[in-house]
């Protein structure tokens, strides 16, 4: 209908190597989409938490430095690909999360992965 109906993340362009509409578009260039590395072996922890003031600190520490080499040596003995790790280094979301810590989780409370950051103003 080329109307926004409900988001899907453009999935289909992005299994094509597009980028979703609204980070192409967006103006004030507001919306970034990027590749995180996450500890899947803490997932089940972070999913368990008790105490719900412990949630966002749990969620922040699954993400991974795309650029350790600890990091990048497991990812590789994983499957990931050489790809996925250079887009992982090149994302924002890394740097927004964890470096700069202006990222906040959209509703931490359901524990879901992927997750959806934003930045609030």
């Amino acid at each position: 209908t080329n109307k926004a109906e409900k988001c899907v993340f453009c999935y289909p362009r992005l299994e094509n190597g597009l980028p979703q509409i609204c980070a192409e578009t967006c103006v004030g260039r507001m919306r970034y989409v990027g590749v995180v590395l996450y500890d899947m072996d803490k997932v089940q922890e972070m999913a368990a938490t008790k105490d719900e003031q412990d949630i966002y600190q749990n969620t922040v520490d699954l993400i991974l430095d795309p650029n350790d080499p600890e990091v990048i040596k497991a990812a590789r003995e994983a499957g990931i690909s050489e790809a996925f790790l250079k887009a992982a280094k090149k994302s924002p979301v890394y740097k927004l999360v964890k470096e700069w810590g202006v990222a906040l989780p959209l509703h931490p409370e359901y524990r879901t992965l992927p997750m959806v950051w934003y930045v609030p103003p």
